[in-house]
This record gives C-alpha cells, structure tokens and sequence, in this order.
C-alpha cells in the first residue's frame, strides 16, 4: 500500500489548469478556518471515519497491541471480513491506495486544494522467528520496544533488499504518473542491513577524531607531507602513489592542501582509492587491527557497502529522471552517520540543477 504522509502546501502558481478567480483558492490553506474551508470537501461520512480512527488512535493499549488484536479478529470473524473492516477505517483514512488507479484520483483532488502529498510504500515483509533461525536475519526487536509509529525493517537476505528498491522504483514512477510536484520517500533501512549500518557510522565517526588524535590538525590545514606520515602514525602503510593518489582525492579543490571540511566530506567509504584503510586484508591489517584506530570492514562487509550503494544509486537515478524529489528517512541514532554519509554523496550528484535529494 501507499501511504500518504503530512501534506504539503504547493505554491498557488504551480497549480495546473486552475481559475485563478475560483473564490476558494484564497481559502482553502487556511486550516484554522475548519468550518468553511478545510472540511468543506469532506463528506459526513469521512468526517465520521475520521472521528472514529483519530478515538481508537488515541487509545494507547489498543495501538500497542494492534497485530495481537488482528489476529485474534481474523480467528474469531475470519481473515476477510476483518480486513475489510480495516480496509474502510484505518487504512481509507491513512492510506492513499494500493495501486495508481486508487492513488490518483486522491492526489487529483488535493492538487486542485493546493495540497500535495508524499508518497511512502507502507509495507514490510513479517519475519517469522522460525525463519529468523534458518537464514541470516537480523530482527530488530530492540528498535521496536516502546515505539508504536516507527516503521522498522528487519534484514532477511540481499534478494529482500532488491526487492524492496524494485518496489520503491515503482513508487517513484507512481509518483511521477499521480502529481506534478512528486515526492516520494526511502528508508535506507529496506535497502541494506542496519547491523552494516551501524557499523560503517562507527567508521565515519572515527575518521572525525582520526584528523585531531593523528594528524593533530586541529586548527590547521595538511600538506601531503604531513598527511603521509599521518597515516603512518595511524598504522596504514601505503606506496607513494597510494597516498598521493588519496591526497589528491581528498584535496578536491587542489590547492595542495586539505581542510578538516575536506577529510570528512571526502574521504568516501566506496572510494576504491581508500578501501586499504578499511578493509581487513591487505599489509595493514595487523597494525590497524591491533591498535583499533578504525573499525574494519570484511570482504563480506565491503560487498554489502557495494550493493547498497548500488541500489541507493539506482533509486536517486530514477528520481532525478523523472523529477520526483527523494526524501530519505533518518532513523536510529546510531546508523544515522552512514545515512547522513549516503544522503549527502546523493546531493552532490544529483542536486547540481535543481533539488532531487
């Protein structure tokens, strides 16, 4: 299904095929005006519908339990007619539709509000704890304590993964085909495994402290002098022209010389000019490994990095292509690093002619 997140107001000059005369233009973003504006399209029905699941929200055992009632619902009045009961409530009322054909039209009449809408698939694949033992799942039960309006996904395989962003590339076009200023949104979360995450935010928060502790530059710029031995009080071990070649990589201004703005902008995890710093192989394993400066990736580690990069890359390309912005979710404070690493390597790329990401 298609979620439909808090709308947005869209500038009265964007608006398409609009009489500039029509009288309720002036009025309808005013959502003070209850009375005579922003209800004023709704049926008694709806506003009914709306009364009953805002109560319901508003009782917290019966939101914390939900799923336990659900099932309980399908055993005692059967599968279908219990989500037909949801189908008419929560879901008409949260939900913008399951397809483009019921997805439209919504977004037609709130265009002609001047409302629009972001577009988020509100699905997730239920991990059982039986198939959690078989494969190589990562259950974020942790994540789920306490929370009741996160959405959270667990890690099941890298097949799961892609198809997850199979299923977010369909939203973009959904997007695209609904609205004229499309937005759509992403959880990196669907698209890699958090436990990765986490792991590559330690990383990035490392190379932080690395250009103080290290190349003790604190308050000054690097010449690639004392950038090298920089990386041999680290423990990285690299030929002339390796260093030279991630000098100038993170030199990106060339002026001979790189800033703390510099290393932490640019020294990129997916750059296959540093992955020596950071995976465990190669001569600097021991020595990186015994004095822990950075935390390091595995092979297997490294070709996760790839695929997600990948898959994040794919999605940017197709919203770009077809001018649908992309909001990416923050999530856990302990993987937002490596998200906030992955949403400003997408806005270099993609936001040079106009904001995408």
């Amino acid at each position: 299904s298609l979620s439909l997140r808090t709308p947005y107001v869209v500038p009265y000059s964007t608006i398409p095929h609009q009489d500039k005369t029509d009288k309720h233009l002036g009025k309808v973003l005013n959502f003070d005006d209850t009375a005579d504006t922003a209800f004023q399209h709704k049926t008694n029905t709806e506003l009914i519908r709306s009364l009953v699941v805002f109560t319901m929200c508003n009782i917290r055992p019966l939101v914390a339990y939900s799923e336990t009632l659900l099932k309980i619902s399908e055993k005692i009045i059967g599968k279908n007619l219990t989500m037909k009961l949801v189908n008419e409530t929560f879901f008409k009322h949260f939900c913008a539709g399951q397809d483009r054909d019921e997805v439209k039209p919504l977004m037609d009449s709130l265009k002609k509000l001047g409302v629009g809408g972001i577009l988020d698939y509100a699905a997730e694949e239920d991990v059982s704890d039986a198939t959690a033992e078989k494969k190589n799942v990562e259950r974020r039960v942790t994540e789920r304590e306490g929370v009741v309006s996160a959405r959270t996904y667990d890690y099941t395989t890298e097949d799961k993964c892609d198809a997850n962003m199979n299923i977010m590339l369909r939203c973009i076009d959904m997007a695209a085909a609904t609205s004229d200023t499309a937005f759509a949104a992403i959880k990196i979360t669907a698209l890699g495994k958090p436990e990765f995450l986490q792991k590559t935010s330690q990383i990035l928060l490392k190379i932080r402290s690395v250009w103080v502790e290290f190349f003790g530059a604190q308050d000054h710029n690097l010449n690639y002098e004392q950038f090298a031995a920089g990386l041999e009080r680290i423990g990285i071990h690299m030929t002339p022209e390796e260093s030279l070649t991630l000098f100038k990589g993170v030199d990106r201004d060339n002026n001979g010389e790189i800033d703390y703005i510099e290393w932490t902008s640019f020294l990129q995890l997916e750059d296959m000019a540093t992955r020596k710093i950071f995976i465990r192989s190669g001569h600097n394993k021991s020595l990186i490994t015994r004095n822990g400066v950075l935390p390091l990736l595995s092979e297997e580690e490294t070709e996760l990095m790839d695929k997600l990069t990948e898959r994040v890359n794919t999605i940017a390309a197709a919203a770009y292509e077809k001018n649908v912005r992309l909001l990416i979710d923050a999530e856990q404070t302990y993987m937002q690093p490596m998200i906030n690493h992955i949403a400003l390597n997408l806005q270099r790329k993609y936001n040079k002619e106009r904001p995408i990401i």
